[in-house]
């Protein structure tokens, strides 16, 4: 394996250090590498990074985020917020229209929610309006409406939540909040570019949408070229065929004392990798075992030379652009495991098989003996969902840009296995303070309590927090206005042009 990634390596770096790329003589149309096929372009079903990517140019949602995390109008023009947070109304852009001319009304949103609530959807994302009033009954089948979602006037909607939940407004302007029409063989946008063509396998196509008239896109067309392999990925952009490259780890290097060197930009990223414990299995039912492996990772030497600096040692679970919190000492009171060899699960990626290598070596100079135990994507994700596992190395992505993503999700209690929680952790502690800060609407207070679930989960161990990943691109010299997004849905396709 050692030598294979060795001529990998000389390949790479022979590649581009043999000439610039070449202009292409198309500066209208905007190259992008997708590593993978998009299982859907459904936003009711979407759930992966690619395919959100894209819907976010096809789609207007009623807010999204700008790079700096701020929220904006996007098909609401401006909205409006009850004192006790419960209820939301919004006005809808009085020339939003969707790609087929017709103008978009409130009942075209209501009817995009009620999609995914839908008692015969599919759809993994129902917990977004769960909250909803009548959303329980309509996904139930007993109601045939959802009498949160209230038509106010032809472009005024309201929403009301049964109790308030802060970071609401952030869940609109998800990927699967997209407001859709059903056409004859799609489903109709109202975002700045629609589906043009989709040849699976190879490339997903997106035109300029004229009926757009929220801002004038520099492009008329993006591509998207399905390239699973990084090498051609890279041969592809050297050659001037792609014009924006996402990077990952193993391609950054390849970058580094060469032509595009000044090009390349990072921002860490909105995520964690962590190693979890199976907290209701022995030996990891022991908090003092949980911090004795905990206190063995040397993130920091990890950081520093394996992943280059291409990453930031994890304190908390929370990304330090969401919530600045201390970073909190793990407890010595520590119980080194012996009497058994725990299992390590992992997916089949390099990336993981390395992080899991290091951290073996880690713990056998304790004396503790890990097996790596390696399974293929959904075999690896229904072992964590069953809790058939000791431990196992994951990443978590936010969904919405608040520290409560970060914290609900995967510590509370009632959201054991697919739900989020696969470390089956419980503390009542934890679970009272996460549940009045996500009703808390003052700021201040609401980071507050943050940090006090923070303190909880440092202590207790559920996970071994590594690393906030940072996120990498490189672009050609021609593309001008780039931006490195820290949410992957905020890029919706209208500030980026070429320039020859």
């Amino acid at each position: 394996m050692k030598s294979k990634t060795f001529i990998f390596i000389i390949i790479i770096n022979f590649v581009f250090l043999t000439g610039c790329a070449q202009k292409r003589t198309d500066y209208k149309t905007l190259y992008l590498r997708l590593p993978e096929q998009p299982s859907t372009l459904d936003p009711a079903l979407t759930v992966d990074v690619y395919s959100g990517g894209i819907l976010s140019k096809i789609y207007s949602t009623l807010v999204k985020f700008d790079e700096n995390l701020a929220i904006l109008p996007d098909a609401a023009e401006k909205w409006a917020v009850s004192r006790d947070g419960r209820n939301y109304v919004f006005y809808i852009d009085e020339n939003l229209r969707f790609s087929d001319g017709t103008s978009v009304t409130s009942r075209d949103v209501k009817k995009s929610f009620q999609r995914i609530l839908s008692p015969g959807s599919l759809s993994s994302r129902k917990w977004m309006f769960e909250n909803v009033r009548g959303a329980v009954a309509f996904m139930d089948g007993r109601e045939k409406d959802v009498s949160g979602f209230k038509i106010i006037g032809e472009k005024t909607l309201g929403i009301e939540l049964i109790k308030p939940f802060a970071p609401f407004l952030g869940l609109l302007a998800m990927p699967n909040a997209a407001i859709v029409k059903e056409g004859v063989n799609s489903l109709l946008g109202s975002g700045a570019f629609k589906l043009e063509k989709w040849k699976r396998g190879e490339k997903i196509l997106l035109s300029k949408n004229r009926e757009y008239l929220k801002g004038n896109s520099f492009l008329e067309n993006i591509c998207y070229r399905i390239i699973p392999q990084d090498f051609t990925a890279l041969s592809e952009f050297k050659q001037g065929n792609l014009d924006i490259l996402g990077l990952s780890n193993s391609m950054v290097d390849s970058f580094k004392a060469v032509e595009y060197e000044k090009n390349v930009y990072s921002k860490i990223g909105l995520n964690i990798y962590y190693i979890g414990f199976n907290c209701q299995r022995e030996p990891f039912n022991n908090i003092a075992v949980r911090r004795a492996l905990v206190s063995t990772i040397d993130k920091e030497r990890i950081v520093n030379t394996i992943l280059a600096s291409r990453a930031e040692p994890a304190f908390s679970p929370v990304p330090p652009v969401l919530l600045d919190v201390e970073h909190y000492e793990v407890d010595k009171d520590v119980v080194f495991p012996k009497e058994r060899v725990l299992k390590l699960l992992i997916n089949t990626s390099d990336e993981m098989q390395a992080i899991a290598e290091v951290c073996q070596h880690f713990w056998k100079e304790k004396d503790v003996k890990v097996d790596i135990i390696q399974r293929e994507w959904n075999g690896f994700k229904e072992a964590l969902n069953n809790g058939e596992f000791d431990m196992f190395i994951l990443s978590w992505w936010a969904d919405y840009p608040d520290a409560e993503n970060f914290l609900y999700p995967v510590f509370y209690s009632g959201n054991w296995g697919s739900k989020g929680n696969r470390a089956r952790y419980s503390n009542k502690n934890f679970d009272k303070i996460i549940l009045e800060a996500r009703s808390e609407l003052d700021l201040n207070k609401r980071e507050n309590l943050y940090r006090q679930a923070v303190k909880i989960v440092v202590r207790d161990c559920p996970w071994a927090f590594l690393w906030h990943k940072k996120d990498y691109s490189v672009i050609q010299p021609w593309v001008v206005n780039f931006k490195i997004y820290p949410l992957y849905y905020s890029d919706k396709g209208v500030d980026v042009k070429l320039e020859y």
